[in-house]
């Protein structure tokens, strides 16, 4: 193998994969993949989740092989800008070679076939979806807040995709809070089957939003899955990864119908309101929200500090009071994957009663509050 490349794609393609390589140093996901058999590409893998990044190299001798991938992370980065030359070095102690601007590092070359690629869709698999990377991203960046990372249920550990009659939904819930967001998605967005219901774990939805966050804006991501792995290409990179087998829960049990009350609010005033209060909260006691008339005024008290604010943009009706006890960093999570300027607050009088919240986006999310003798 004998390529030329920039650092700069170099350092791409490192940093979009070596957070899946493991440090023991031992183990096949230690290496990374290097592979100039059709263009330059770097693979990564935790046997979970792995990522291909796709270079604009140029191929002077094909092959394919694999290095350390902490140490070649490494060299990357201490390479100076400019082109760099990687060529495999036969012999008793197979090494590569990078070479550019006076600096030359060498790593001990493994054998490709030891790479641990891991099996996608089955071939009777179909696209299910094509989509706008934005949209995409977005969507993920509207519900991921409310991923489980150490739930009971194994389901509930990801992010549910679910793609039925034209309406792409994505789902997040963790116990304690949930999110949804559903988008219209036109003909030529769904692939041949039209549908789709996967749950993607906590950890790939991680990985995935890294990598549509590195996309130009008007890219799309193509989705190909079946029941136990999914495939989604981007512009220069592909994800392979396991998802989770369980049935996803019905989230819609999870989110009040017809709550007896609503507060519309300004979100930004809401969320710089709660913020001064929340200097004083912790997480037992967090901080209470009253809604009254035209104004939301919050307090939050520890054994040694206590801290008020108040917001006068609220609207609910006449003789309406709401009052509840909220952990802030919820509602902030919830309240910042949105970038409108208005939303409603949704309750039910009594205690611990979930609080929904909406916005002019098809977006929802439950967050519950704290019992009174809590």
């Amino acid at each position: 193998m004998k390529t030329t490349i920039t650092k700069a794609q170099l350092a791409e393609a490192t940093g979009a994969v070596k957070g899946l390589v493991s440090k023991d140093g031992l183990s096949a996901f230690s290496k990374v993949r290097l592979d100039a058999s059709g263009c330059l590409s770097v693979t990564g893998s935790n046997g979970d989740v792995q990522v291909e990044w796709r270079l604009d190299g140029e191929i002077k001798d094909r092959g394919t092989v694999t290095v350390p991938g902490a140490a070649f992370a490494s060299f990357v980065g201490a390479m100076p800008e400019g082109v760099v030359e990687i060529e495999e070095c036969a012999g008793r102690s197979p090494r590569v070679r990078m070479e550019g601007g006076g600096v030359k590092f060498t790593l001990k070359s493994g054998e490709a076939a030891d790479f641990p690629m891991m099996a996608g869709p089955k071939d009777e698999a179909k696209a299910a979806l094509h989509i706008d990377a934005v949209l995409f991203r977005e969507m993920l960046r509207k519900v991921r807040f409310a991923v489980s990372t150490g739930a009971t249920r194994k389901s509930l550990e990801g992010v549910n995709i679910d793609l039925k009659d034209g309406k792409l939904g994505m789902t997040a819930i963790d116990g304690r809070r949930l999110a949804h967001v559903e988008k219209e998605i036109t003909p030529d967005g769904a692939g041949e089957s039209g549908q789709c219901n996967i749950t993607l774990p906590t950890k790939t939805v991680a990985i995935l939003y890294g990598l549509l966050e590195r996309m130009d804006e008007d890219s799309d991501v193509d989705v190909l899955f079946d029941g136990t792995a999914v495939r989604i290409v981007g512009d220069k990179w592909g994800m392979t990864a396991k998802v989770l087998a369980d049935k996803y829960p019905n989230w819609r049990q999870v989110v009040p119908e017809k709550p007896q009350h609503k507060a519309e609010l300004k979100r930004g005033a809401f969320l710089e309101a709660m913020g001064r209060a929340a200097l004083a909260s912790d997480e037992s006691s967090g901080v209470k929200i009253t809604l009254k008339n035209t104004s939301a005024a919050f307090e939050a008290k520890n054994d040694i500090t206590a801290a008020s604010a108040s917001m006068a943009a609220c609207k609910m009706d006449e003789g309406v009071k709401g009052e509840f006890r909220m952990n802030p960093r919820l509602m902030k999570d919830a309240l910042e994957a949105i970038d409108e300027d208005d939303f409603t607050l949704h309750f039910d009088e009594g205690d611990g009663k979930p609080i929904k919240l909406t916005c002019a986006l098809p977006w929802v999310a439950v967050v519950m509050p704290y019992r009174k003798e809590g």
